[in-house]
């Protein structure tokens, strides 16, 4: 582990709980399983559309919500699934403000990573089944499911 501080510590808490979070998406190994079960299930939800006689492309719809579904399943640390439990840490948060970075930081971190992740899972998926430009139609819909988890 090297001895150099946070990148983001400079930013205040949220700051510091994104770079924290950061690392911790990077280097945990469940996480990546995470990352990866995210990715799997997104296009095991059409699989159908992709290979199947009658291409809907509908279904593209589906697992678009589910990629953003699981992503906040996966990535919630209510109970520590993913690094320290949120009730340990909520014990050092003094007030309202502190909590709002905190999650704010966590959010962040989710952000850079799963709207990539979602934008390139909808628009392979529309490729695969043989509407390459549905990814546009189904791209928002993913992330308007992402924002809301």
């Amino acid at each position: 582990m090297r001895a150099a501080a946070l990148p983001l510590a400079r930013y205040g808490l949220r700051g510091a709980v994104a770079a924290r979070f950061w690392v911790y998406q990077r280097r945990e190994p469940l996480s990546l399983v995470y990352w990866g079960m995210t990715a799997v299930i997104t296009v095991a939800a059409s699989i159908s559309s992709i290979i199947g006689p009658q291409r809907h492309p509908g279904v593209t719809f589906l697992s678009a919500v589910l990629g953003a579904a699981f992503i906040g399943l996966f990535h919630a640390n209510m109970v520590g699934s993913t690094g320290p439990p949120f009730a340990m840490e909520a014990t050092a948060l003094t007030d309202r403000n502190a909590l709002r970075a905190y999650l704010s930081g966590q959010d962040i971190v989710l952000a850079v990573i799963g709207i990539p992740l979602l934008i390139a899972l909808t628009f392979g998926l529309g490729a695969a089944a043989g509407f390459p430009t549905f990814g546009f139609e189904t791209m928002p819909v993913a992330l308007a499911a992402l924002s809301k988890v």
